[in-house]
């Protein structure tokens, strides 16, 4: 069995190939920035960069939060706040119905979850979050 030694296919028994390797089609940029991709991991497959592909996924992200929160009424559902849009949460009604990975003080829900079950949560601005969670908790 040969191997090319520029792509890593196994040689057919003729000997003749055209190599695909990314590495012989010369130097590719990232679509958005410019930077010069990696012809090695992700970027040997990409068309942009890590940096802009995690720019892009978490604008998307901020956006379908934006979205569901004007799904929600874009304010708190107990006192009515609604100054700061970023002080709003997605407040699970019964915690049984969390996810197993969503392990108990780390993260928060899911837009999948809150686009496919918003029966199951309500907008609470940071404060009514909190006291919802803590109700027999006095003013320390």
């Amino acid at each position: 069995m040969i191997q090319c030694n520029k792509c890593g296919r196994i040689l057919p028994k003729s000997g003749e190939h055209k190599c695909a390797s990314v590495d012989l089609k010369g130097e590719r940029h990232c679509t958005e920035c410019s930077k010069v991709l990696s012809n090695t991991g992700w970027e040997r497959w990409s068309k942009i960069c890590r940096k802009c592909s995690k720019r892009q996924w978490r604008d998307k992200e901020r956006q379908d939060r934006r979205k569901l929160r004007e799904q929600f009424g874009d304010k708190c559902s107990v006192c009515g706040y609604d100054k700061c849009k970023t002080a709003l949460h997605f407040h699970h009604l019964d915690s049984s119905e969390k996810y197993d990975w969503n392990v108990e003080g780390q993260g928060g829900a899911s837009i999948r979850e809150i686009k496919h079950h918003p029966e199951r949560f309500k907008l609470l601005c940071a404060n009514c979050h909190i006291e919802t969670h803590n109700p027999d908790k006095e003013n320390q």
